[in-house]
């Protein structure tokens, strides 16, 4: 596994509005497809979803298996599941197993979870608008 450090600036009140977000491409695994989406980073929610329309706009197909999302605040969903490749700003691609949802909170039609950060971590500066997640690639 190979290390890799994420930063992210965001205006301090965005952060405490929306949420750390990062921009992404994603796409299917395979497929040079890549669409963008804007993700949010839900330290509540212990795997990884994306919104139907994101799934549908780059082509997804769901894998047969079924995946349990458990956001904070929310009960436990299961939902079909697809294999997807997540590329962010700085080239790191990470591919991980995404529940796929009806939707997500404007902006957002990405949510990444704890599963992400399996082996890392993930630092937010709310005073100075910055976030730094810490991957295992």
């Amino acid at each position: 596994m190979v290390s890799a450090v994420i930063s992210v600036r965001q205006s301090p009140q965005d952060i405490l509005t929306f949420g750390a977000i990062a921009p992404v491409k994603i796409a299917p695994v395979g497929s040079a497809n890549f669409v963008d989406g804007i993700a949010l980073i839900d330290t509540g929610a212990d795997g990884c979803a994306l919104t139907q329309s994101l799934f549908d706009a780059m082509g997804g197909v769901l894998s047969g298996a079924r995946v349990r999302l458990q956001e904070a605040n929310r009960p436990a969903m299961d939902v079909g599941a697809t294999r997807a490749l997540v590329r962010f700003h700085t080239g790191t691609e990470v591919e991980l197993d995404f529940g796929v949802i009806a939707d997500l909170p404007p902006p957002h039609n990405v949510l990444l979870g704890r599963n992400l950060f399996e082996g890392g971590g993930l630092v937010i500066d709310f005073a100075n608008g910055r976030f730094e997640m810490h991957l295992e690639v």
